[in-house]
Order: structure tokens, then C-alpha cells, then sequence
């Protein structure tokens, strides 16, 4: 039911807490988002840097009265996400 392969992450470090993201990388208007991954990364950072790890999944409804209530995405999926900050331990 769930394809790892699918999952979208997206890890870098941020100046400051203020700079966190607040909200998915969508694009388009409602019923007709897209999620935008062009500018994901996978970047560990450095000791004492604020860190913000995102990930989310295109949940495929398989049937047709949920697709019409629940399905966000332009390709007819459920976005599913999450992210959390943190800060990297001072390992130098």
C-alpha cells in the first residue's frame, strides 16, 4: 500500500528559525495543486546549524467517492507531508 520509493525529502540547514518553511511546496490553485520537488536537496549541514527535514507522499485514492472529497493534488492524489526543525548537535 505505501511505495518508499515516492517519498519526497527534502533536508537543509536555515539561518534562522524565521526562515523555516510554512507550508508544502504546492503550485496551482485548489483540485488542481502540483507538488513542486524541483528545488529538494539532501543536505546534512554543519554542528549548530537550524536544520528542517521535509517529507511528503502522493497518496493514490483508489475510490471514486473519496477522490472527490479528499483528492488535492492535480493527479487526483492526497498530499501527505510533515516537517521538523531541529538543531544539529555542536559535534566539531
Amino acid at each position: 500500500m505505501f511505495d518508499c520509493s515516492k517519498l519526497n525529502i527534502d533536508l537543509r540547514e536555515y539561518a534562522s528559525y524565521k526562515d523555516l518553511p510554512d507550508g508544502p511546496p504546492v503550485t496551482g490553485a485548489a483540485g488542481s495543486k502540483t507538488l513542486n520537488t524541483a528545488g529538494f536537496q539532501y543536505m546534512p549541514g554543519a554542528a549548530s546549524k537550524i536544520m528542517a527535514l521535509q517529507v511528503y507522499y502522493e497518496w493514490p485514492l483508489v475510490f471514486d467517492k473519496a477522490r472527490v472529497f479528499l483528492a488535492g493534488q492535480k493527479n487526483g492524489t492526497f498530499l501527505i507531508g510533515s516537517t521538523v526543525a531541529f538543531k544539529n548537535e555542536n559535534f566539531e
